[in-house]
């Protein structure tokens, strides 16, 4: 038999592990987990956050950047991250985070406006900006549109937001009186809105104002509604004596406005359309005169003529009829004599109101028909002093 010593040596032999746990400890598979988690993280609030706007002020206002808060119904919707001054160095452009809850309804009606504390005639708003500092107030409408970036901020805030169930309308004058921005708008002297617009016309012949009127009070507005100016105190005075009215108290410092519409001329529809456009008068009498007024007056308009002086006859002297109002004097002109000695002869438009006769509905074939049956009666033009 062989001995121990003959027998070959054992030898022993390493393998190489094939597992990835014997090359890869447990030991970095955590920081590379938290470094994607903290990627994907990164990665969602870039891809959720809102959209940035950038807004043109003429100033700053209290706005500070990460500070201030846009906010709407008094719920915060935005923050500012960045201030500075505009390329032109005479604005300020705001740079605003926006939530992306709102981000549909970014659009081309979108305001914007700075708030802070406003005390003068006509409110006072804001005060608590005193302590919790100036915010950033957005207002929009509820159709979602194209998104914009860009927006000029308002230079006053609106007196009423977009929201507001109401009625806007444009009011024409011949001149702005003692009416301004926030005046007040009364209907039977209660307070139902406000002039919120007073600019001059394209052509600068008249004053325009955008009202607004409350709901339920906007169901009041006919098309022959007339609106007049309550600025101050009214006084007049005639055969039953001295009459003073003022509107109220507030009218008497800061102008107003008010409205009214006569019982028996009230239509079926009431105005529905924003924009729509009325006349304002000076006062309630001159509103009250002119109740009978149509649209197509101008078909009812004839010409006299008078031979000598017509002294004191001008452009919107009444026409009356047994003492009752029943037009106005449109124009008065002249023509000079064609021979020495003759007298010149001045030619007046008289403006008729049919329906102050009781001749509502009327052609103007109709008309021109009872007129020349009046004449033919003996009924004539002449001139009489006030």
């Amino acid at each position: 038999m062989p001995s121990s010593s003959d027998q070959a040596p054992a030898t022993s032999r390493i393998e190489r592990a094939s597992y990835l746990s014997s090359r890869v400890s447990f030991a970095w598979l955590l920081p590379v987990a938290a470094v994607l988690f903290a990627g994907w993280v990164l990665w969602q609030a870039y891809i959720e956050r809102g959209p940035l706007v950038e807004i043109r002020f003429d100033k700053a206002g209290g706005v500070i950047a990460g500070e201030t808060r846009v906010r709407r119904n008094d719920v915060d919707v935005g923050r500012v991250e960045a201030v500075r001054l505009a390329d032109d160095l005479n604005s300020v452009e705001v740079s605003v985070r926006m939530d992306p809850q709102v981000s549909p309804y970014l659009d081309d009606d979108t305001r914007f406006w700075i708030v802070n504390a406003r005390i003068n005639t006509t409110e006072i708003s804001g005060l608590g900006t005193l302590l919790s500092g100036s915010y950033i107030e957005v207002d929009w409408d509820d159709i979602p549109g194209e998104r914009q970036s860009e927006y000029v901020g308002l230079a006053e805030p609106p007196l009423t937001t977009r929201g507001t169930p109401g009625l806007r309308l444009t009011l024409n004058a011949d001149e702005a009186g003692y009416i301004y921005v926030g005046s007040p708008v009364f209907l039977r002297q209660i307070e139902v809105g406000r002039v919120e617009r007073r600019r001059l016309s394209e052509d600068a012949t008249q004053v325009l104002f955008d009202i607004f009127i409350a709901a339920p009070y906007h169901q009041n507005v006919y098309p022959d509604t007339r609106f007049f100016g309550v600025s101050g105190v009214e006084g007049s005075i005639g055969s039953d004596g001295a009459s003073v009215r003022i509107e109220s108290m507030s009218a008497l410092f800061t102008g107003g406005i008010a409205f009214e519409t006569a019982p028996p001329i009230i239509s079926a529809e009431v105005v529905k359309e924003n924009g729509t456009k009325f006349k304002l008068f000076d006062s309630r009498s001159h509103a009250r005169e002119s109740l009978f007024d149509g649209k197509d007056d101008e078909q009812f308009r004839l010409i006299a003529r008078f031979e000598g002086s017509v002294k004191g006859l001008r452009e919107g002297a009444p026409i009356e009829y047994n003492g009752l109002t029943v037009g106005r004097v449109a124009s008065v002109s002249v023509a000079l004599p064609k021979e020495n000695g003759a007298s010149s002869i001045a030619t007046v438009v008289l403006q008729f109101q049919p329906r102050r006769l009781g001749l509502s509905d009327v052609t103007q074939a109709q008309w021109h028909e009872t007129v020349v049956g009046l004449v033919e009666s003996g009924t004539r033009v002449q001139l009489a002093t006030g």
